[in-house]
């Protein structure tokens, strides 16, 4: 199978958070995202522990990339690995991303940010607000996961419209999450909101570096040209550091203005 695909959020690191605990689980995560079509993934290790300044976290990060590329390299694998987080964020996430002690994704201005399920909206609005304020563009893990976006998807739309990007999960999208989770990805997704769907993987055994299904499915769902976009065109535009746009987006007329 040709290369196609660029998942843009991975745990493929070792030993770093809840995600590929050895070598040997990198080693398989990329052998399976290779034997899927995946030619590029951004390894994004969580920062929710890590989220101070001086922490070091960032270097461990870029060694630990390092390291495992040389690994996937030797086994004769071809997947090319980027740096990036994803970024349990803050008031302090903005200060951090420009001091180098949190990661962008593909050292771009774009950077996966995530947050509790049950949180403020209102305050998580404020933090992506701020976020975009000082140059960078979130670019949202999973929000259809959160319980407020299930409830009111329009705070997606709020999100959108304010410069924000989303991206959803391959296990939301195919039901791994249950049918809340897939059902707001549909709706997200049926509104033209979402720029990204990623892997989000944690193991060679649950939660892997398959992209095939998800791609299947999005093309079932939204023809093949959307099903590109949101597997590959857009993630190599974000790699790039190109504007990323989202002609199609339209609001939930039910939806509460936030931003």
């Amino acid at each position: 199978m040709k290369p196609r695909f660029i998942d843009i959020h991975a745990h493929i690191l070792p030993g770093l958070d809840d995600g590929a605990e050895t070598i040997e689980d990198s080693i398989e995560l990329a052998r399976i995202a290779e034997s899927n079509g995946v030619a590029i993934i951004i390894a994004t290790p969580h920062s929710y522990d890590h989220n101070y300044e001086g922490s070091g976290f960032a270097e461990e990060v870029c060694a630990a990339a390092e390291y495992t590329q040389e690994c996937i390299n030797e086994a004769g694998i071809n997947v090319k690995l980027l740096t990036g987080m994803e970024i349990f964020a803050d008031r302090d996430t903005p200060r951090l991303l420009r001091s180098g002690d949190l990661l962008p994704l593909a050292g771009t201005r774009y950077a996966l940010t995530e947050f509790s399920f049950d949180e403020e909206p209102i305050w998580v609005t404020d933090v992506l607000r701020e976020t975009i304020a000082a140059g960078y563009i979130p670019v949202i893990a999973h929000p259809e996961r959160y319980n407020y976006v299930r409830e009111n998807p329009g705070i997606a739309y709020n999100w959108v419209r304010g410069g924000c990007l989303l991206q959803i999960n391959r296990g939301s999208l195919i039901g791994r999450f249950g049918p809340d989770a897939r059902s707001t990805a549909l709706r997200l997704l049926r509104h033209g909101l979402v720029s990204f769907t990623a892997t989000d993987a944690h193991s060679p055994v649950a939660r892997t570096t398959t992209m095939s299904d998800a791609y299947a499915e999005l093309k079932s769902l939204l023809g093949s040209a959307a099903a590109e976009e949101l597997t590959c065109t857009n993630a190599i535009k974000l790699i790039r550091g190109e504007i990323i746009t989202l002609p199609n987006a339209r609001p939930f007329y039910s939806g509460t203005e936030i931003f």
